[in-house]
């Protein structure tokens, strides 16, 4: 089993994966940041509230620099790593971790060509070819931002 986090500027996604099967899933939030006995703590009351413990995983994945929560070193998603298709932007390096796993996500559960669109604090759209190639896409304001942005600069919204 593999337990993956994903760190965003909104939320803090975790799941459990047994092979490519999702076995869980659960969001924490990220706006107000705790002390690592603090992130220890929320993470086993997730995992106990799904009967599982830390010595349940044999590995782990984090989309963002967290720190070694199973006392394993995380493997961290990067450009680098094979994830299934090829990242076709003249700037590979500058894609964020978010975007990667988004579209390692959709690739085992879609056919191909897609876009995946994710809504959080920014609005992300990513193309993946037919040939698993990611051609990139946009990022744009999130709801809840472009939603602040429009009440704050205009008069009769």
């Amino acid at each position: 089993m593999v337990l993956t986090i994903d760190i965003g500027n909104t939320t803090i996604g975790i799941g459990g994966f047994q092979g490519n099967k999702l076995l869980f899933i659960e969001k924490i939030s990220s706006r107000r940041p705790l002390s690592d006995a603090g992130y220890i703590e929320k993470l086993n009351m997730i995992l106990n509230k799904h009967g599982l413990s830390a010595e349940a995983f044999e590995g782990s994945m984090i989309s963002s620099v967290l720190g070694t929560f199973l006392g394993r070193k995380p493997l961290i998603l990067s450009h680098k790593l094979d994830l299934g298709y090829e990242i076709c932007t003249e700037f590979p390096e500058k894609v964020g971790c978010d975007r990667l796993a988004d579209i390692a996500g959709a690739i085992s559960r879609y056919s191909l060509p897609f876009v995946t669109i994710d809504l959080g604090t920014a609005t992300t759209f990513n193309v993946l070819d037919e040939n698993r190639r990611f051609l990139g896409g946009l990022i744009l304001p999130g709801v809840g931002t472009a939603h602040r942005a429009l009440l704050g600069k205009t008069a009769q919204l």
